[in-house]
């Protein structure tokens, strides 16, 4: 396995910098030598969420370094409640709604991809009726999708 760094240039608009290492790196001294090589001052991290964690992201906000991290689906920082993704853009001719918000100081913006969401529903149901999962399972999963 394997996981991607990437930093993106804000003053040309173009990614400058790419890193593969290994699945099992994500620790803070990765992102600091990424940093390092190169001399970028005006940048976005961009990382997999392998890299996702506080001590990172307190390392880039100590640096006052912007960053684009993708969240787990159970991160305490995402809301599940059932309310409205306001806005949308078109991706792939389908439209993918989103919301903004803040959560323990973090600028989060959540992704609604309906199509997404009633494949993964309709697998659950299948996995349902053969009962490999129970309804309760569906029940306390299903705002999830």
């Amino acid at each position: 396995q394997l996981q991607f760094l990437m930093l993106y240039s804000v003053t040309n608009q173009v990614p400058t910098y790419f890193k593969v290492l290994p699945g099992s790196v994500h620790d803070v001294s990765s992102l600091v030598n990424a940093i390092e090589e190169t001399d970028q001052k005006n940048m976005i991290l961009v990382s997999d969420k392998g890299f996702t964690s506080e001590k990172n992201w307190d390392y880039l906000d100590g640096k006052k370094l912007k960053y684009v991290f993708p969240l787990k689906r159970n991160s305490s920082l995402i809301t599940h409640e059932p309310t409205k993704h306001n806005n949308y853009f078109l991706f792939r001719k389908r439209p993918i709604w989103y919301r903004e918000y803040i959560s323990k100081n973090k600028r989060i913006i959540q992704f609604l991809d309906k199509k997404l969401m009633v494949e993964e529903e309709t697998t659950f149901i299948h996995l349902l009726e053969k009962e490999i999962v129970t309804s309760d399972e569906y029940e306390f999963k299903k705002n999830n999708f």
